[in-house]
Parts: structure tokens; sequence; C-alpha cells
């Protein structure tokens, strides 16, 4: 990533303030939009935060309340996760699809983040919430992604095998369906 791109990146991260992050509209609190932009470019430019894995994790523990040294730090970003996770959908850009924030980390091989969002990691995401875009859960999404790939390959195995975008899916699906087995089996494996 370009020297200048990172400073820009790094501005707009800070410039974001806690009371940026929630609109009040009739009782309500909603998401900022701008805020939501934020967790989107987060998650496609994979970008390292001091004292966190990546911004992407930052913003997230910022929104809930949170960070790194807080003991309840799980417990907080599964509640915000629970209320807001799910309206924090990004607009279609470029290679990247309208859906949850979510989902531009899976477009962008986002691994360092994506390796900590389920069970047992310190984010632990409900991965069985829906999407408001398609209703589909993340892991239903990844293999819809990933049949399509192989689709685009008349499911010709020796040819989607060596494409990267059906690696880095076919990876997300293994490691979903791991976090989403030990969700339900209550099973921990620490990584």
């Amino acid at each position: 990533m370009k020297p200048l791109t990172l400073v820009c990146l790094a501005l707009v991260t800070v410039c974001v303030k806690a009371q940026d992050i929630y609109l009040t509209m009739a009782g309500d609190s909603i998401v900022n939009p701008t805020f939501v932009e934020e967790l989107c470019r987060a998650a496609r430019e994979k970008t390292d935060e001091e004292h966190y894995h990546t911004t992407l994790e930052k913003l997230i523990s910022e929104v809930s309340g949170t960070s790194i040294e807080d003991p309840d730090q799980k417990e907080k970003i599964r509640k915000w996760w629970e209320h807001f996770g799910m309206k924090c959908i990004c607009e279609k850009q470029g290679n990247f699809p309208e859906g949850n924030f979510l989902r531009q980390a899976f477009h962008s091989d986002f691994r360092l983040f994506v390796n900590i969002i389920g069970e047992p990691n310190r984010l632990a995401l409900d991965m069985n919430l829906r999407d408001p875009y398609d209703s589909l859960t993340l892991l239903e999404y990844v293999d819809k992604v990933r049949i399509e790939i192989e689709s685009s390959f008349k499911n010709n195995r020796k040819r989607f095998q060596k494409d990267p975008e059906w690696k880095a899916f076919i990876f997300y699906y293994m490691l979903l369906s791991e976090f989403k087995v030990q969700q339900e089996t209550g099973e921990s494996v620490e990584r």
C-alpha cells in the first residue's frame, strides 16, 4: 500500500471519534454511515494497528466500548455484534459486493482478521446471524461464493483449484465450519 494512502487512512480513522459512531433518531441509536464506511475500508485495506491485530479489530472494539485490556471484551463485542453488526452494510465497490462489512474481509483475503472472529477467539462473533442483504450466514455466503467460483470453471477441479480466490474461499469455508462446530458443541481449541 502506498505511504500516502496509509497516511490518509490513518487521518480518516483518527477523525472518527466516539461521538461520531452512533446517531440517535426517534429514540433509537443507529451506527453512523461514516463509521460504517470506515469499517468497510478497514476490512478491504488490511491495515495494522498498534496494540491490536488490525485497524478493523480496533474499530470494532471502540464501537463496542471496550479495549484489548478489558476482561469483558468478548462479551461487549458480542452484544454490539448482535445488536448492530448486521446493520453495518457496505456498498458495492469494485470487486467487493454489497453486504455486511465482514464479507469485505473475506473478499480481501484478510486472514489475520478472519482468524480472530469466531469462537474461541477474542472477537467471538456469532456466525449464525443472517445478513439482511441476502439472509445468508457467513458460512452460507462463503459456500455460495466457493460454488460460484467452481461453476465459473465449469466445475473443472484441476482448473479451479489453482485459482487464488477459490483457495482463499475454501480456507474460509473450512475455518468457518470449524467455528460453527465449536459453537454448536461448546468445544474450544485455542489458537
